[in-house]
């Protein structure tokens, strides 16, 4: 069956997005299937999907005067675990309706978040901040352009679009550090000398922000405490959160010892504290 969509299945991402303590950096709203890209929250990811599916099919079938299900078998979820590769994801949802002849350019098609990457506005809430930091990588911050993309981002065919999270995990990952926010903020005071006040305001002095930056690396990757979750303990955003973590993981691939030394000094610190992983 061929949906028709309205700004009503819009609303109810911007409902319950926010409520899961979720962020969405992108869309697209076909006539038969959608596609999200989302940064999990607090909640478990299948909670929000949940909830969303439940609630869009009673008012689908409220509308169309029907009963039964609406989506067919349980949604698909894909890690994105490189910035190349959500680079491709993002052309790739973008350019669905004009594979799928619908029309002849994404500008054309008003149910997707191209329109808040090109104009800054929209259709639904959409955060940009993150992806347009990628892009800066490239030379850019938005797309004007999707064959102007760098030739190293992957078009998609060269590496799979749909592939199983599972399949894109690590099974050597260490495990993470059972660590509150709270414990980390105070290993990370100790070791920089920086005061936790600081490190939790909104002054910006380079030293200060080095140690937020260590922070916010250590609760999100030592510890893996949700990005929002760390983002409501500092009092920013998601993606200003996300944004510092790029930045200070980037470092530490450039070979900074001075980091490299911090990171291993607060993980020696905290496994010392807590005496175990979760």
């Amino acid at each position: 069956m061929t949906i028709k969509r309205s700004a009503q299945d819009l609303s109810l991402l911007d409902k319950y997005i926010p409520l899961n303590g979720a962020v969405l950096h992108g869309y697209v709203l076909m006539p038969n299937h959608i596609h999200l890209i989302l940064q999990a929250g607090a909640r478990p990811l299948s909670k929000l999907m949940q909830v969303v599916q439940q609630t869009y099919t009673q008012g689908f079938n409220k509308r169309y005067e029907r009963v039964g299900h609406v989506f067919q078998g349980r949604y698909k979820a894909f890690l994105i675990d490189e910035e190349s590769y959500l680079l491709a994801l993002i052309r790739y949802i973008h350019l669905n309706p004009v594979r799928a002849n619908i029309c002849a350019t994404p500008e054309q098609y008003p149910w997707s978040s191209h329109h808040h990457y090109t104009t800054g506005k929209g259709p639904g809430r959409v955060e940009t901040a993150f992806v347009a930091s990628v892009l800066s990588t490239y030379g850019s911050t938005t797309i004007n352009d999707y064959q102007l993309l760098p030739e190293d981002v992957p078009v998609g065919d060269s590496r799979p679009l749909i592939q199983p999270a599972s399949n894109q995990v690590e099974s050597t990952k260490p495990l993470a550090i059972d660590a509150s926010l709270m414990a980390i903020l105070k290993v990370v005071e100790d070791i920089t000398g920086i005061e936790a006040d600081w490190i939790t305001g909104s002054t910006r002095p380079q030293d200060v922000s080095r140690a937020r930056h260590l922070f916010i690396y250590c609760a999100t990757i030592l510890a893996e405490h949700p990005a929002v979750e760390v983002a409501q303990f500092l009092g920013r955003t998601a993606s200003s959160v996300t944004i510092a973590n790029r930045s200070f993981s980037d470092r530490l691939r450039r070979g900074d010892a001075e980091l490299k030394a911090a990171v291993a000094s607060v993980r020696v610190a905290l496994v010392s504290d807590t005496g175990k992983a979760r």
